[in-house]
C-alpha cells in the first residue's frame, strides 16, 4: 500500500501524465508496488520499518522522529568539496513511478498475447526520445542524495542497509 504518492500527483507539474478512470487503476498498481519497493531498497529492511512505523503512529501524515523528517523533505547541504540536494522523499518516489508506468504503458496484454500499441497518424517516440532515462537518473540522483546523507549522519541511522543504485541509459 503507497503512504505517499497518489494518482492526483500526477495530474499536474513536470511528471503530469494522461489518465483515464481506466488507467488510473493502472497507475495506482504501479505506485503500489514501486514506492515500497524503492523505499525498502533504499533504506534497507529495518529502516524502512521504522521510517514507515513512525509516519504511521502520527494521525496527520508526518513524522514524529527528526531524523525521518531531514530524509523525507527537501535539503541541500555542503558537504566536503559537494553540495548534496534531494527533492524529498516523495517527488524521488514519483521519478521511478513515473519511469515505470511510461515504460509499460506502450504494450497492452491481451488473450491473443502482449500488443505494443500503434496509431494511424503518429509514431510511438523510443524511450530515447522521450527522455526516459534521464527522468529515471533524477530520482537515482535523489536516492543517491539521500544516502549520502544518511551515510554521514550514520549515527542517527544504526538500522541503514540500504543498497546502492546506478545511473542508466538506454545505450
Amino acid at each position: 500500500m503507497a503512504r505517499f504518492v497518489s494518482v492526483d500527483d500526477f495530474k499536474v507539474g513536470k511528471l503530469k501524465l494522461s489518465t483515464t478512470n481506466f488507467k488510473e487503476d493502472d497507475l495506482q498498481s504501479v505506485i503500489d508496488e514501486v514506492e515500497p519497493s524503492i523505499l525498502i531498497e533504499m533504506l534497507g529492511a529495518a529502516l524502512y520499518s521504522e521510517f514507515i512505523a513512525d509516519w504511521d503512529a502520527v494521525p496527520i501524515n508526518q513524522f514524529s522522529e527528526d531524523r525521518f523528517q531531514k530524509i523525507y523533505y527537501p535539503f541541500f547541504l555542503d558537504f566536503d568539496y559537494a553540495t548534496v540536494t534531494s527533492v524529498g522523499i516523495k517527488e524521488m518516489l514519483m521519478y521511478f513511478i513515473y519511469f515505470e508506468y511510461i515504460r509499460i504503458q506502450a504494450f497492452q496484454n491481451r488473450v491473443t498475447g502482449t500488443k505494443q500499441t500503434k496509431t494511424e497518424n503518429s509514431q510511438i517516440a523510443g524511450f530515447s526520445k522521450q527522455g526516459l532515462f534521464n527522468t529515471l537518473n533524477i530520482g537515482v540522483d535523489n536516492y543517491d542524495s539521500i544516502q549520502y546523507y544518511i551515510n554521514d549522519k550514520s549515527s542517527d541511522y544504526p538500522e541503514f542497509n540500504g543498497h546502492k543504485k546506478g545511473k542508466t541509459s538506454w545505450i
